[in-house]
C-alpha cells in the first residue's frame, strides 16, 4: 500500500477552511514550518479553490485530523515521489455494478428499506 505525505515548501498554515488565512480566525489556522512532513490517510484537491483537502494518519492539530492546505504551499508525494500539483489520484475498486431491478417486491426504488 503506498505512502503518501504531504511536504511544507514554506511556512505557511493549514486551515479549517479552503479561503484565504487572513479572511479566517487565528484559531482556524495551525501553523506549519517549511519543510515539515506529515503522512496523510488521504486527501482530494479542490480545483475551484485550489485547495488540497487533507486527513493526516498520525497527526492531529487541535484535535483534529483533517485541515486545507494551499496548493502552492504543499506538495503531495507518494511513496517518496511528488505528485504534479493540483491533482488528486483516483482508486478504481474492482466493484461490479448490479442492476436493482431484481428486487420482486420494489423493484424502482432504493434496496434494503426496512
Amino acid at each position: 500500500m503506498p505512502t503518501y505525505t504531504l511536504r511544507a515548501l514554506k511556512d505557511t498554515g493549514i486551515k479549517l477552511q479552503p479561503i484565504p488565512s487572513d479572511q479566517l480566525d487565528q484559531s482556524d489556522v495551525q501553523p506549519l514550518d517549511s519543510g515539515t512532513v506529515l503522512t496523510l490517510h488521504s486527501y482530494i484537491y479542490n480545483e475551484q479553490n485550489r485547495h488540497y483537502k487533507v486527513a493526516f494518519l498520525t497527526d492531529s492539530f487541535q484535535g483534529r485530523n483533517t485541515w486545507w492546505a494551499f496548493e502552492e504551499h504543499v506538495e503531495i508525494a507518494r511513496d517518496g515521489v511528488v505528485l504534479p500539483q493540483g491533482q488528486s489520484e483516483e482508486k478504481k475498486l474492482n466493484v461490479g455494478w448490479r442492476s436493482q431491478l431484481d428486487n420482486r417486491f420494489n423493484p424502482s426504488i432504493t434496496c434494503n428499506v426496512t
